[in-house]
């Protein structure tokens, strides 16, 4: 028994390198069933890849390493075994294949052909002899093997008896409508940010995920009362623009009155609209629209079924995406800067100066970036390299209403009273169940 102790404490690096292997598939509802494309992002890995709708993604912890192309683990347990023992193994396809097992000596003493599914595969394995063995399952397309210990007194014969087969009912077995399975580098307890895309829709993700998984993209329409179509993504029980408001229109038809006068800027107490420094060429597609609180607080701004997000909605967003304060916490009642890193997770990447180091992780697809704003005093622009508001629809008083603060300089989001004839940004919100909308 000791040599059979020393080889099973030898075999254990090579288990320590087992993945769990999580496949992911897409599907489609709602405005379409058609998903055409979906963007991958694992900001962790700094990683992202672009599959089509009908791929799957293999997250792999241990992408490449110690693996060859066709040569895959078996996962076997217990071992030392003392009479059975379980073997795992995930296959790409469904295909028939044969499991042999030899002795030390090279033998083969055991044969039988199986089919292996698409999914992850267990047989039970039993009626060993006491001794070391090879295990290897070989199909048209891979190669498996494994190590297994028999401590035990199994006399034989040996049996093999298949289990169960967890796959994805998504995943096609029809090679001719299947799509490719694509690898990704992933460790347990990442987040992964999914963005679909399907004709003119776009639904962003966010999952951290835990096993197999059909991800279902709800595609519901996001179009203002310009027929300008808008990103959306999931952030817990909300629906946010993944964009900055950009409509000169209510959803009824009817203008916004675009103001380029300083002067008129600053008198103006009705819903009004700009560009920012004026120049529509430059800024709507990036910024947005820069809108008068009198604008952000009219119901009918927003796609018909979505609404200009009030304070509560806000908290509920801030406590979602926050990481220490969570929905319904006191934090978010303070007025001034709060949260722990609310802020940092709803900012897009790559995009504010003087960030805080590891502060723009943008993990839910929120994808917040500096706008700037206009004055309620002078109507100039204020330059956002580092900063920017955004509009909820609730008022202070005659002239305060309220709004969101995020600044490259904070972790947090800033709560803030803001008069009602300043320029900021402005999204739009809606719930799952439907609430509030």
């Amino acid at each position: 028994m000791k040599n059979n102790s020393l080889l099973f404490l030898m075999l254990l690096p090579a288990f320590s390198l087992f993945s769990q292997n999580y496949m992911i598939s897409f599907s489609g509802s709602g405005e379409t069933t058609v998903i055409d494309s979906v963007i991958v992002y694992n900001f962790q890995q700094n990683i992202s890849l672009t599959l089509q709708g009908n791929d799957t993604l293999h997250l792999v912890e241990n992408l490449g390493i110690g693996q060859p192309s066709r040569h895959k683990p078996i996962n076997i347990y217990p071992n030392p075994t003392a009479n059975s023992s379980r073997l795992e193994l995930f296959c790409y396809r469904a295909e028939k294949a044969v499991l042999q097992v030899y002795n030390t000596s090279g033998i083969l003493i055991y044969q039988e052909g199986l089919l292996v599914e698409q999914g992850d595969n267990t047989f039970t394995l039993e009626g060993l002899r006491q001794g070391n063995y090879l295990i290897r399952i070989n199909s048209p397309s891979e190669e498996y093997s494994g190590q297994l210990i028999a401590a035990g007194s199994g006399s034989g014969p040996v049996k093999l008896t298949k289990n169960s087969t967890v796959s994805l009912k998504s995943l096609p077995t029809d090679d001719k409508n299947a799509g490719s399975i694509i690898q990704m580098l992933y460790h347990s307890g990442e987040r992964i940010l999914l963005k679909s895309f399907a004709g003119p829709y776009i639904h962003i993700k966010s999952i951290i995920p835990a096993g197999n998984e059909l991800v279902n993209f709800e595609i519901i329409p996001c179009v203002d009362g310009d027929g300008n179509y808008y990103p959306v993504t999931t952030i817990g029980t909300q629906l946010w623009m993944a964009e900055y408001l950009k409509t000169t229109s209510f959803t009824d038809g009817s203008p916004l009155t675009l103001i380029t006068d300083n002067t008129t800027w600053v008198d103006y107490s009705l819903p009004a609209y700009c560009w920012f420094n004026n120049d529509e060429i430059t800024y709507k597609q990036s910024m947005g629209g820069i809108y008068n609180w009198y604008a952000a607080s009219s119901s009918n701004i927003c796609p018909v079924g979505w609404h200009v997000p009030t304070d509560e909605d806000w908290k509920i967003l801030e406590g979602t995406v926050d990481t220490q304060f969570g929905v319904g916490h006191t934090e978010w009642n303070k007025s001034s800067w709060r949260g722990f890193d609310a802020g940092c997770n709803l900012r897009a990447r790559g995009i504010w100066t003087q960030s805080l180091p590891g502060c723009e992780t943008d993990y839910f697809g929120f994808s917040a970036i500096p706008t700037g704003g206009r004055s309620y005093i002078s109507g100039t622009f204020g330059t956002g390299t580092n900063w920017n508001y955004i509009w909820a629809s609730d008022d202070i008083d005659e002239l305060n209403g309220i709004a969101r603060h995020l600044h490259s300089s904070y972790h947090g989001v800033r709560r803030t009273n803001q008069a009602k004839a300043e320029g900021a940004s402005a999204r739009c919100v809606k719930y799952i169940d439907n609430r509030k909308n």
